[in-house]
């Protein structure tokens, strides 16, 4: 007897391809390309049969067209300038990505999936930078990019681990235990972006913070607010304070 709580194998697919997508980003050697690679060879089906695929709304369609229209323009722009066949490799990825997009309207991929990757993403570019950091002496934590896309990524991912709260609070069960994990990928995601050394993607944090109290702006009373500013500039001060970052 099948289980109520069985996932459909196109779904599980999907949900399995997009955890590993951000779960082995930033910790493993090019962990970034197989989750893509996956959802991308999934999706060629789909690219053979049309018929199969999802009903596209007007935005799905949009989004659809900016992406071909941005692959278009690249690939033009290396014809015209004769940049060579190596140079097409970049925007066919756009092309790539419209069928993937595709794959996930079709199966959409389990939350649960999704946010679990970006956390164990983010627990582990804190794990590495502070590894690469204290006991291996390195200068910048790297990872196994560069210290800029390394910190940038790992900033992405703790970011997103706080997006995600409002999710984690309309769970009905492990409430708390989804806290606590956003709450520890968010801590890791930063921690990775401060011993990487990288700052340049920390000129958007006030944008970003703009757009995160709109979000939760229903759950957050003048005394958290104010708490919560208190330990940013506090985190801040001990940031700027401290020589080795």
């Amino acid at each position: 007897m099948r289980s109520q709580y069985a996932i459909p194998p196109g779904i599980f697919f999907t949900s399995s391809s997009v955890f590993l997508f951000s779960a082995i980003a930033l910790t493993v050697s090019s962990g970034y390309t197989l989750g893509a690679l996956l959802l991308f060879l999934g999706s060629i089906p789909l690219l053979i049969q049309p018929r199969f695929w999802p009903e596209l709304t007007s935005d799905d369609k949009k989004i659809l067209l900016v992406l071909g229209l941005f692959a278009a323009v690249w690939i033009l722009e290396v014809l015209l300038t004769d940049q060579g066949s190596r140079e097409l490799d970049k925007p066919s990825r756009f092309l790539m990505a419209m069928w993937v997009l595709i794959l996930l309207l079709r199966f959409p991929p389990k939350a649960a999936f999704l946010w679990s990757g970006i956390a164990l993403g983010a627990i582990g570019s804190g794990f590495l930078a502070s590894w690469q950091k204290f006991v291996l002496g390195m200068a910048r934590a790297e990872g196994h990019t560069n210290s800029i896309q390394f910190g940038n990524i790992s900033m992405l991912f703790g970011l997103l681990c706080l997006a995600s709260i409002g999710w984690c609070l309309s769970q009905p069960h492990h409430k708390n235990k989804w806290l606590i994990l956003m709450g520890l990928g968010f801590i890791a995601g930063f921690l990775g972006s401060i011993l990487s050394g990288s700052r340049g993607g920390w000129v958007g944090l006030p944008f970003t913070a703009l757009v995160l109290y709109k979000s939760f702006q229903p759950w957050i009373n003048k005394k958290l607010l104010v708490t919560l500013i208190a330990a940013s500039l506090l985190l801040t001060a001990l940031i700027y304070g401290v020589p080795q970052t």
